[in-house]
């Protein structure tokens, strides 16, 4: 199973609207039934209404497939499935005289009638927006731990001569800026969500639970010659309260500075892993607010339109995206790979320096973003040819509404809703009324995509490269030559540093995707819990509560080997969960398989229909619902044939074996043989 990886995405995804069909079709089937018994002369809706297109029945999963014909990232792939999943209708259970059956059923209608009001998209953004903040601690751990791969050092490294003897660290300060948040003030209206909600305004001073402001920190400094322990009496403390440093802002050859000089440590605790841990542990590595910041701006480009940023900066970040897009896009098949926060992934051989450069195509693209972000126009992906005006005001407001909140959740709930309110300007409507958009969903969809990558943005601020330059230079730079720069801006670090950028971005990407195949199974579940039902019903239904936690005992025990980092790996899990079958028939079976045989369930009505339904779809074969919202009579049609055949079979089959000699050991005791014959 998942050999070729984008033939299981495509398997997953087959079996998925097989299964949702089967669902549909049986519902259908127990009402037309019912309706029967009550009016046996009465005619269906689909011998009355005029059967009209069938466009307007796709799902959301469906026509965001139809619109795209590039090729998607594992997130993309997944979020495909995951909506798929998640619009399944309820099934009707008056039928069902069995009345634990019917209060399993209730409380699964119950789960799903708490998120009936939520779209499958603005879950999922719930739920990854709600992922970033609860692996804050996981996240640090990660990058602590790639960082001293890509020094190449041990955890006991040290770096104290550089700290005894007073010899300073200079670090330019556009390569720390790559977004050059350090050139605008914290207090100006449009860049103030770049920094942190307020300065701290005792000194270095690391109180419990508040981590100190470094990024206006850092903007301070550049406006004032003197160094830190000059303005507060003290040097920078880190979590510990140990001091660890002195910064200054100088300007060298009309270049920009800081220069960094470290503190010895008692005890000997001047390592690199101590230095990572007591600096980053001091300050909030991404916050809600900055993340959100940079989720709006790469959403509708309103900060970079009212600054009038330049094309080459505009254009530098558009590539940053499109590289690590790809980065995160790359899917690390190699079954021993971890995904804990100390586990180290192996820089891969084929990111030459040619990995980091953009193609002529995506330039292209580029080129169109920067010339509708300077035209003030915004477009979604999936609805490219709409072009939209940017609502700078309606932005700032929504913002500021997030800023003002306190709880995580209640930024959330802001940012959500106020998506949904700018996904219905009037300035739009025009333009998405005449195609039909639900421009909310592709909102939501763009959100969830570029996710991992607007974290990724959201961490790589002055605050982190400072601690992670300082330390590289501590190790790998000689005291005589501090000024040596490894790398000239954004795009020659990623190429420079990649061992780290891939790993923290795999990393990164690998939580998202474990969450999100968290959902997926939960909706698999649900979905195939009707289908096990009617499959036990076919037998006896008393066995229902014994199949079902058999099934799902095994898949839990099978999700703790689940790899989040191996693409294959969890497709092959989600074809495991929408695995109806017991077994798949085969010729020539050794002894030993056909011994197991006595723990097949024999053939089922709804299995072979599901089977069929698939069959139908990859031959391009309407299965859905009528487009007024009658059921498809051939499916009903169908179900009653395989049925009739079955009761055939079970009625009247038999059938006939021809048995070998059987070898007699000196034991007295006959060996297995195989026995061939026919049945009809």
């Amino acid at each position: 199973m998942g050999l070729d990886l984008k033939k299981s995405y495509s398997d997953a995804s087959e079996e998925i609207s097989a299964i949702k069909t089967v669902k549909e079709s049986s519902k259908a089937d127990k009402k037309l039934k019912k309706d029967k018994i009550k009016d046996p002369t009465s005619n269906t809706k689909a011998e009355k209404k005029q059967i009209t297109s069938d466009e307007d029945k796709k799902s959301l999963g469906e026509k965001i497939k139809d619109l795209r014909s590039s090729e998607e990232s594992p997130i993309e792939k997944l979020l495909l499935i995951f909506t798929q999943t998640d619009d399944a209708e309820e099934t009707d259970d008056s039928e069902d005289s069995n009345e634990n059956v019917k209060e399993k059923r209730k409380q699964k209608k119950s789960k799903k009638q708490k998120r009936k009001n939520r779209s499958s998209l603005d879950r999922m953004s719930r739920i990854f927006l709600t992922t970033c903040v609860n692996t804050k601690e996981r996240i640090l751990k990660i990058i602590i731990q790639e960082i001293l791969y890509a020094i190449g050092c041990s955890q006991d490294q040290s770096y104290g001569n550089f700290a005894l003897t007073n010899t300073p660290i200079y670090v330019k300060i556009k390569n720390i800026d790559f977004f050059n948040i350090l050139k605008n003030s914290p207090d100006d209206e449009l860049t103030k969500y770049s920094y942190e909600d307020s300065a701290t305004t005792n000194g270095s001073l690391f109180l419990s639970g508040t981590p100190y402001s470094m990024n206006r920190q850092l903007y301070t400094r550049t406006l004032s010659p003197n160094s830190f322990f000059q303005e507060y009496g003290e040097y920078y403390k880190g979590a510990s309260g140990n001091e660890i440093f002195d910064i200054q802002y100088e300007q060298i050859n009309n270049e920009q500075y800081f220069k960094i000089t470290l503190k010895p440590q008692a005890n000997n605790q001047d390592t690199v892993t101590n230095f990572l841990e007591d600096y980053y542990r001091s300050i909030d590595l991404f916050n809600l607010d900055n993340l959100i910041n940079n989720i709006l701006s790469k959403l509708f480009n309103t900060t970079n339109f009212e600054l009038q940023i330049p094309e080459e900066e505009l254009t530098v970040i558009e590539k940053f995206f499109s590289i690590i897009k790809r980065l995160m896009g790359i899917c690390t098949d190699n079954p021993k790979i971890e995904v804990s926060g100390n586990a180290k992934i192996a820089e891969d051989d084929s990111l030459s320096d040619d990995f980091f450069t953009v193609s002529g195509i995506e330039l292209r693209q580029i080129e169109d973003r920067v010339n509708n972000i300077q035209n003030g126009l915004v477009t979604f992906d999936g609805c490219d040819s709409v072009l939209l005006p940017i609502n700078v005001l309606a932005v700032t407001k929504l913002q500021k509404q997030i800023i003002s909140e306190n709880k995580s959740e209640k930024k959330i709930d802001n940012l959500l809703n106020g998506l949904a309110g700018l996904s219905k300007d009037p300035n739009w409507s025009g333009s998405i009324d005449v195609l039909n958009l639900n421009i909310l969903d592709f909102i939501f969809r763009e959100m969830i995509i570029d996710l991992p990558t607007n974290l990724l943005k959201t961490i790589l601020s002055p605050k982190f490269m400072l601690g992670f330059m300082t330390m590289f230079k501590a190790i790998k730079t000689v005291a005589s030559n501090t000024f040596n720069e490894y790398y000239d801006g954004l795009l020659d670090f990623l190429k420079k540093f990649k061992k780290v950028v891939f790993g923290i971005a795999k990393k990164i990407v690998t939580i998202f995707i474990e969450e999100l195949f968290k959902e997926i199974k939960k909706n698999i579940k649900l979905l195939v819990q009707d289908i096990l039902l009617d499959i036990a019903t076919e037998q006896q239904k008393k066995y229902y509560e014994m199949y079902s936690s058999i099934v799902y005992s095994l898949l839990q025990l099978n999700q703790l080997f689940t790899d989040f980092a191996n693409c294959k790996n969890v497709i092959d899990e989600i074809l495991k969960l929408l695995n109806l079958s017991v077994a798949k028939l085969n010729i020539g079976l050794p002894q030993f398989v056909l011994a197991g045989a006595a723990q097949l369930g024999g053939v089922s009505d709804t299995r072979a229909f599901a089977n069929t339904i698939k069959n139908l779809q990859k031959a391009g074969l309407p299965t859905g619902a009528n487009a007024d919202g009658s059921p498809n009579l051939m499916n009903i049609a169908l179900k009653g044939l395989i049925q009739g055949q079955n009761t055939e079979n079970n009625k009247n089959g038999k059938a006939e074996m021809f048995i070998p000699p059987l070898t007699m050991t000196p034991a007295g005791i006959t060996l297995p043989s195989k026995g061939v014959g026919k049945a009809y």
